[in-house]
């Protein structure tokens, strides 16, 4: 396993006690790894994410590709075990090295 921790107020994510990201890639990354322990899925839609109410993601035509090439990249850079790749047009695809455990720092 690994442990996953988000901080609310800028949407900061550590992984493993290692700074990661923050802001909206912030808030991606903890949504995916969510919707995989609800649900038991590694693949997700641009469109799905678009439309996802807790993202907060602007109305109108955002940058959601540029951020997650962002998270994809850091992900990378830091050496984390859960990585992002593309699974086709408008796919994005969860690779996991482990179990995440999120926990919500206050």
């Amino acid at each position: 396993t690994f442990r996953v921790v988000h901080h609310g107020f800028d949407d900061s994510v550590f992984i493993d006690n290692g700074y990661v990201i923050r802001g909206v890639a912030g808030r991606l990354l903890v949504y995916l790894l969510r919707r995989h322990l609800a649900e038991g899925r590694l693949e997700f839609s641009n469109r799905e994410i678009r439309l996802a109410p807790e993202l907060r993601l602007p109305d109108f035509k955002d940058n959601l590709e540029t951020r997650l090439l962002l998270l994809r990249q850091r992900l990378e850079e830091k050496g984390c075990p859960v990585r992002l790749a593309r699974a086709g047009r408008g796919l994005v695809r969860l690779h996991l090295a482990g179990a995440p455990e999120i926990e919500q720092a206050v």
